[in-house]
Protein backbone atom coordinates (compact mmCIF):
# COMPACT_ATOMS: atom_id res chain seq x y z
CA UNK A 1 0.00 0.00 0.00
CA UNK A 2 1.49 3.43 -1.00
CA UNK A 3 1.83 5.77 1.89
CA UNK A 4 0.42 9.95 0.88
CA UNK A 5 2.51 12.41 3.11
CA UNK A 6 0.53 14.71 4.67
CA UNK A 7 -2.93 13.03 5.08
CA UNK A 8 -4.54 14.03 7.90
CA UNK A 9 -2.71 17.53 8.76
CA UNK A 10 -4.07 20.68 8.12
CA UNK A 11 -4.41 22.27 4.89
CA UNK A 12 -1.67 24.13 3.55
CA UNK A 13 -0.32 26.36 0.78
CA UNK A 14 3.15 27.49 0.27
CA UNK A 15 4.03 30.15 -2.66
CA UNK A 16 7.75 30.44 -3.40
CA UNK A 17 9.78 33.30 -4.93
CA UNK A 18 10.33 30.83 -7.93
CA UNK A 19 6.41 30.77 -9.17
CA UNK A 20 5.70 27.44 -7.81
CA UNK A 21 2.58 27.24 -5.73
CA UNK A 22 2.98 23.46 -3.47
CA UNK A 23 -0.08 22.45 -1.93
CA UNK A 24 0.07 20.67 1.36
CA UNK A 25 -1.99 18.61 3.87
CA UNK A 26 -5.45 17.24 3.43
CA UNK A 27 -8.49 19.57 2.48
CA UNK A 28 -10.76 20.14 5.49
CA UNK A 29 -12.65 23.12 6.51
CA UNK A 30 -11.46 25.58 9.20
CA UNK A 31 -8.08 27.16 8.69
CA UNK A 32 -5.88 26.64 5.91
CA UNK A 33 -2.24 28.31 6.38
CA UNK A 34 -1.06 30.85 3.23
CA UNK A 35 3.17 30.74 3.11
CA UNK A 36 3.89 33.62 0.69
CA UNK A 37 7.62 34.59 -0.15
CA UNK A 38 7.35 38.71 -0.79
CA UNK A 39 9.84 38.64 -3.65
CA UNK A 40 7.13 37.13 -5.91
CA UNK A 41 5.36 41.06 -5.66
CA UNK A 42 7.69 43.59 -3.66
CA UNK A 43 10.27 45.33 -5.56
CA UNK A 44 13.58 43.84 -4.51
CA UNK A 45 14.83 46.96 -2.49
CA UNK A 46 12.20 47.64 -0.39
CA UNK A 47 11.65 43.59 0.70
CA UNK A 48 14.10 44.76 3.69
CA UNK A 49 11.62 47.50 4.89
CA UNK A 50 9.10 45.69 5.15
CA UNK A 51 8.82 45.50 9.01
CA UNK A 52 9.57 49.08 9.09
CA UNK A 53 6.69 50.49 6.57
CA UNK A 54 4.49 47.99 7.19
CA UNK A 55 3.11 48.10 3.60
CA UNK A 56 1.09 44.81 3.58
CA UNK A 57 0.93 42.24 0.80
CA UNK A 58 -2.56 41.65 0.44
CA UNK A 59 -4.25 37.60 -0.23
CA UNK A 60 -7.72 36.99 -1.98
CA UNK A 61 -8.64 33.56 -2.02
CA UNK A 62 -12.14 32.53 -3.21
CA UNK A 63 -13.27 29.05 -2.40
CA UNK A 64 -15.75 26.78 -5.09
CA UNK A 65 -18.19 26.05 -5.82
CA UNK A 66 -19.44 28.57 -3.44
CA UNK A 67 -17.42 31.55 -3.89
CA UNK A 68 -16.91 32.87 -1.03
CA UNK A 69 -14.56 35.52 -1.24
CA UNK A 70 -11.69 36.34 1.52
CA UNK A 71 -9.19 39.01 1.69
CA UNK A 72 -6.57 39.58 4.26
CA UNK A 73 -3.18 42.12 4.94
CA UNK A 74 0.30 39.79 5.03
CA UNK A 75 2.77 41.71 7.17
CA UNK A 76 6.03 40.81 8.95
CA UNK A 77 5.96 42.14 12.72
CA UNK A 78 6.74 45.79 13.43
CA UNK A 79 11.24 45.94 12.87
CA UNK A 80 13.91 48.43 11.53
CA UNK A 81 14.75 45.99 9.24
CA UNK A 82 14.48 42.61 8.12
CA UNK A 83 17.54 40.14 7.63
CA UNK A 84 16.28 38.21 4.68
CA UNK A 85 16.83 34.18 4.44
CA UNK A 86 16.35 34.01 0.61
CA UNK A 87 15.00 30.16 -0.20
CA UNK A 88 13.57 29.33 -3.36
CA UNK A 89 11.90 26.81 -1.85
CA UNK A 90 9.48 28.03 0.81
CA UNK A 91 11.56 27.63 3.61
CA UNK A 92 13.11 30.70 4.12
CA UNK A 93 12.01 34.54 4.78
CA UNK A 94 8.10 33.98 4.30
CA UNK A 95 5.04 35.72 5.51
CA UNK A 96 2.36 33.64 7.00
CA UNK A 97 -1.67 33.71 7.95
CA UNK A 98 -4.21 31.67 8.17
CA UNK A 99 -7.45 31.94 5.73
CA UNK A 100 -10.88 29.69 6.22
CA UNK A 101 -12.09 27.58 4.09
CA UNK A 102 -15.81 26.98 4.50
CA UNK A 103 -17.50 23.06 4.25
CA UNK A 104 -17.73 21.92 1.07
CA UNK A 105 -14.82 24.13 -1.22
CA UNK A 106 -13.08 21.81 -3.06
CA UNK A 107 -11.34 24.20 -5.16
CA UNK A 108 -9.22 27.60 -4.19
CA UNK A 109 -8.64 30.24 -6.76
CA UNK A 110 -5.81 32.99 -5.08
CA UNK A 111 -4.32 35.99 -5.69
CA UNK A 112 -1.97 38.83 -4.12
CA UNK A 113 -1.38 42.81 -4.50
CA UNK A 114 1.02 44.95 -3.31
CA UNK A 115 1.87 48.85 -3.71
CA UNK A 116 5.01 50.07 -3.47
CA UNK A 117 6.54 53.17 -1.90
CA UNK A 118 5.63 55.22 -5.16
CA UNK A 119 1.63 53.83 -4.61
CA UNK A 120 2.67 51.81 -8.04
CA UNK A 121 -0.09 48.52 -7.08
CA UNK A 122 2.04 45.19 -8.21
CA UNK A 123 -0.17 42.04 -8.28
CA UNK A 124 0.79 38.64 -8.31
CA UNK A 125 -2.05 36.94 -10.36
CA UNK A 126 -0.35 34.31 -12.88
CA UNK A 127 -0.66 36.98 -15.52
CA UNK A 128 -4.84 37.69 -14.42
CA UNK A 129 -5.27 34.43 -14.61
CA UNK A 130 -5.07 33.40 -10.50
CA UNK A 131 -3.98 30.56 -8.78
CA UNK A 132 -6.62 27.79 -9.10
CA UNK A 133 -5.64 25.19 -6.65
CA UNK A 134 -6.95 21.49 -5.57
CA UNK A 135 -6.18 19.55 -2.65
CA UNK A 136 -5.18 15.90 -4.26
CA UNK A 137 -5.66 14.05 -1.15
CA UNK A 138 -9.48 14.86 -1.68
CA UNK A 139 -9.29 14.82 -5.71
CA UNK A 140 -7.49 11.04 -5.90
CA UNK A 141 -7.36 7.65 -4.47
CA UNK A 142 -4.53 4.72 -5.94
CA UNK A 143 -6.20 1.83 -5.48
CA UNK A 144 -3.91 -0.20 -7.22
CA UNK A 145 0.23 0.51 -7.88
CA UNK A 146 1.94 -2.48 -8.51
CA UNK A 147 4.71 -4.25 -10.97
CA UNK A 148 4.51 -7.92 -12.13
CA UNK A 149 6.80 -10.26 -14.40
CA UNK A 150 5.60 -9.86 -18.05
CA UNK A 151 4.93 -13.87 -18.59
CA UNK A 152 6.09 -13.62 -21.83
CA UNK A 153 9.92 -12.06 -21.40
CA UNK A 154 12.11 -10.59 -19.31
CA UNK A 155 10.25 -7.12 -17.84
CA UNK A 156 8.21 -6.54 -15.80
CA UNK A 157 4.69 -4.58 -16.10
CA UNK A 158 3.42 -1.61 -14.39
CA UNK A 159 -0.28 -1.36 -13.32
CA UNK A 160 -1.41 1.54 -12.12
CA UNK A 161 -5.36 2.24 -10.99
CA UNK A 162 -6.94 5.56 -9.57
CA UNK A 163 -9.97 6.94 -8.46
CA UNK A 164 -10.93 10.34 -9.12
CA UNK A 165 -13.92 13.04 -7.92
CA UNK A 166 -16.16 13.44 -11.18
CA UNK A 167 -14.67 16.75 -11.88
CA UNK A 168 -11.61 15.11 -13.00
CA UNK A 169 -11.55 15.23 -16.77
CA UNK A 170 -7.91 14.04 -17.21
CA UNK A 171 -5.05 11.74 -15.87
CA UNK A 172 -2.00 11.56 -17.14
CA UNK A 173 0.85 8.98 -15.35
CA UNK A 174 4.97 9.82 -15.30
CA UNK A 175 7.36 7.91 -14.00
CA UNK A 176 11.19 7.30 -14.45
CA UNK A 177 13.20 4.30 -12.57
CA UNK A 178 13.73 5.51 -9.07
CA UNK A 179 17.33 4.79 -9.38
CA UNK A 180 18.26 6.78 -12.42
CA UNK A 181 17.48 10.50 -11.24
CA UNK A 182 18.47 12.02 -13.79
CA UNK A 183 16.43 10.11 -16.47
CA UNK A 184 13.60 11.53 -18.64
CA UNK A 185 10.17 10.89 -17.45
CA UNK A 186 7.90 8.95 -19.23
CA UNK A 187 4.23 9.38 -19.63
CA UNK A 188 0.98 7.83 -20.54
CA UNK A 189 -2.70 8.95 -20.40
CA UNK A 190 -4.85 6.83 -18.31
CA UNK A 191 -8.17 5.47 -19.46
CA UNK A 192 -11.40 6.20 -17.30
CA UNK A 193 -14.81 4.28 -16.88
CA UNK A 194 -17.70 5.81 -14.24
CA UNK A 195 -18.05 3.38 -11.33
CA UNK A 196 -20.68 4.48 -8.93
CA UNK A 197 -20.27 8.37 -7.97
CA UNK A 198 -16.37 8.11 -8.46
CA UNK A 199 -14.24 7.52 -11.95
CA UNK A 200 -12.40 4.86 -12.22
CA UNK A 201 -8.56 5.42 -13.88
CA UNK A 202 -6.25 2.83 -15.25
CA UNK A 203 -3.14 2.17 -17.42
CA UNK A 204 -4.27 1.58 -20.78
CA UNK A 205 -4.38 -2.86 -21.81
CA UNK A 206 -2.64 -4.84 -19.71
CA UNK A 207 -0.50 -2.45 -18.08
CA UNK A 208 2.91 -0.98 -19.73
CA UNK A 209 6.11 -2.72 -20.20
CA UNK A 210 8.84 -1.51 -17.99
CA UNK A 211 12.55 -2.65 -17.21
CA UNK A 212 12.58 -5.89 -14.87
CA UNK A 213 12.68 -5.61 -11.28
CA UNK A 214 13.86 -1.82 -11.22
CA UNK A 215 11.64 0.35 -8.83
CA UNK A 216 9.41 3.16 -10.32
CA UNK A 217 8.63 6.40 -9.33
CA UNK A 218 6.08 8.26 -10.64
CA UNK A 219 3.57 11.14 -10.20
CA UNK A 220 0.00 12.08 -11.37
CA UNK A 221 -0.88 15.27 -13.19
CA UNK A 222 -4.46 15.93 -13.51
CA UNK A 223 -7.06 18.17 -15.31
CA UNK A 224 -10.14 19.74 -13.42
CA UNK A 225 -11.73 22.43 -15.36
CA UNK A 226 -9.10 23.27 -18.38
CA UNK A 227 -6.83 23.93 -14.91
CA UNK A 228 -3.69 21.53 -14.59
CA UNK A 229 -2.89 19.84 -11.25
CA UNK A 230 0.01 17.47 -9.75
CA UNK A 231 -0.17 14.89 -7.85
CA UNK A 232 3.39 14.33 -6.21
CA UNK A 233 2.88 13.05 -2.89
CA UNK A 234 3.67 16.10 -1.66
CA UNK A 235 7.41 16.50 -3.40
CA UNK A 236 8.17 12.75 -2.32
CA UNK A 237 7.11 10.97 -5.32
CA UNK A 238 5.40 7.49 -4.87
CA UNK A 239 7.51 4.65 -5.28
CA UNK A 240 6.56 0.87 -6.53
CA UNK A 241 8.44 -2.11 -6.43
CA UNK A 242 8.38 -6.00 -6.88
CA UNK A 243 7.43 -7.62 -3.62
Amino acid sequence: MLKRSGGGQWPKIVFTSDFHELVRGDLMAGACVLRYDPYRVVPEHEVPELPRTQRPITAYVRCHPGGELWHGDMRFPPAAWLVVDRDPSGRGTMLEMDCPLPQGCDEIECWFSYTDGHGKVHWDSAMGSNYWLRFSSHDLHIRKAELSPDPGGALDVFHLEVDSVPAVDAITARWRYANAINDLRQECPLEATIVAERKHWALPGNGVPVAWDTPLAFDLVYKVGGHKHTDDNEGTWYVVSRD
